[in-house]
């Protein structure tokens, strides 16, 4: 049973190398009897297109026994991958001469860019989020974020009336306020840092000479809070990416099948 993904893997990459080396073979066989290769390849490479975008429709069928959603994850970046050579294929060169035929080579290359950045997102993020030991709906994150500020501001009114100072409530409106109030430190939580918890000690360590004994216990409880939202924020910047980039990829992908359905489409009627 574990063998298989591995065997699926393989046979699809083995599928698609055999494509690519099909598609090579006939466009020569094709140019050494003096004919048009281009179009035995674009009908290759149009027919290729339509793959990835079964794999959207497999979301929505899910019931239906089409196989796991792994499987068509692999297929989909496999076949993605495979159109980059077979583009070239039929073009004939990495980069054309034409204004439509750029936009068209330029789009191309995009959505492969943007889909290879998906995958290694897809591929990478989830292990990282569940490290954390925290699940959160990215829909949630906001409202957790108004949650644990409210939770600092209720133990803070607590702190002022069990101990009557207001040193720790003073500092945090002065120096912490600022990141309770949004997610904050993204870049640094994208690429794995530690700069929040740094800041975050030092802005602790600064306080904590001027707080008396019967203090602390609220600073301790501050800091666990603080914690608690720099995992948030950490949910947040990983999960928001994800959403981002579908919000990227889909459309670019979208446009790709329009504008390449009108290229086929084109040099048909003008070929009658």
């Amino acid at each position: 049973m574990l063998a298989r993904p591995k065997n699926s893997t393989l046979g699809i990459i083995l599928s698609c190398a055999a494509l690519v080396a099909v598609a090579g073979l006939y466009a020569h066989y094709d140019n050494l009897l003096l004919r048009r290769p281009e179009l035995f390849s674009g009908y290759i490479l149009i027919i290729t297109m339509v793959l990835p975008s079964l794999f959207g429709v497999r979301k929505k069928l899910s019931v239906l026994p089409l196989g796991t959603m792994a499987f068509w994850t692999r297929l989909h970046v496999a076949v993605g991958f495979t159109l980059l050579p077979l583009y070239w294929l039929h073009a004939g060169a990495s980069w054309p001469d034409g204004v439509y035929e750029q936009v068209l080579a330029g789009l191309f290359y995009f959505v492969t860019f943007s889909g290879l950045v998906g995958w290694l997102m897809q591929s990478r993020f989830p292990r990282r989020l569940t490290q954390t030991g925290m699940e959160i709906q990215f829909e949630r994150i906001p409202s957790s974020v108004i949650l644990c500020r409210q939770q600092v501001e209720n133990m803070l009114l607590e702190y002022q009336r069990e101990t009557g100072n207001d040193t720790l409530a003073r500092h945090y409106v002065e120096n912490l306020s600022w990141y309770f109030f949004r997610p904050r430190f993204l870049l640094n939580h994208l690429f794995g840092g530690e700069l929040h918890q740094f800041w975050l000690r030092g802005k602790f360590r600064a306080i904590n000479r001027y707080l008396g004994n019967d203090e602390k216990p609220y600073l301790v409880k501050l800091q666990a809070l603080a914690d608690e939202k720099g995992i948030i924020d950490f949910h947040y910047t990983l999960q928001g990416l994800l959403k981002l980039w579908l919000f990227i990829h889909i459309p670019a992908a979208t446009s790709l099948m329009v504008l390449a359905a009108w290229h086929f489409a084109a040099v048909h009627i003008y070929s009658i």
